[in-house]
């Protein structure tokens, strides 16, 4: 009996194995590293974060303590929200670790308006772009914008990974129409130009 073709096949499933355990234990030092840098309530902040990206779609909320890996009451996350103070920068650091070196790595911006015209008490409510299938109408809604800068790993396909999603402020606005604080607007780009050995006009 020729044994070679069955060697082949288990070196082979003996890699496939070794590579799974290193990237599960690449993942776990991540989370760990990750979990270190959420302030207060880590943990609730932890389980929150894990519901956010195993729920496909809430309509409130409350409604992300039903998801089994918050394990707790649905107070708990409006106690984390409030308490939490993420270290943003090392976690923004940590993001971009995971990045690998690449002669042009490919980040992209993308803007995402939530309409809230009734609500008149909200603070830095401004007109933003809201796309329409209603001709005639003009595509502008009232409420506030999200700004989102994502790496691109893959030259092709469709997914990416955010490393911010944050609210543009009226302080970001006049950043971008004054051209001398204009690096203030894009604060992740420039962090990530300066982790990387990579020039800002090659990101760009």
């Amino acid at each position: 009996m020729n044994t070679v073709p069955l060697l082949a096949e288990a070196l082979e499933l003996n890699h496939l194995l070794l590579l799974a355990n290193m990237k599960r234990t690449s993942l776990e030092e991540f989370r760990q590293a990750a979990y270190q840098h959420l302030g207060r309530a880590k943990d609730a902040t932890f389980e929150l974060t894990d519901a956010i990206l195993l729920t496909r779609n809430v309509y409130c909320l409350a409604e992300l303590s039903l998801s089994p890996v918050f394990r707790r009451k649905w107070t708990s996350i409006y106690e984390a929200l409030q308490d939490s103070k993420s270290q943003r920068q090392r976690l923004m650091q940590l993001y971009i670790k995971q990045t690998p070196t690449v002669e042009r790595p490919l980040l992209a911006g993308d803007h995402t308006n939530w309409s809230r015209p009734d609500a008149v008490k909200l603070k830095e409510r401004t007109y933003q772009h809201s796309g329409t299938s209603i001709a005639g109408n003009k595509p502008v809604t009232v409420g506030q914008g999200y700004s989102t800068i994502a790496w691109i790993p893959e030259p092709e396909g469709s997914w990416a990974l955010p490393l911010r999603h944050e609210r543009i402020t009226s302080r970001v606005g006049i950043a971008h129409q004054n051209p001398d604080i204009v690096g203030n607007a894009h604060p992740t780009i420039l962090r990530y130009c300066m982790a990387t050995p990579r020039k800002l006009s090659e990101i760009i």
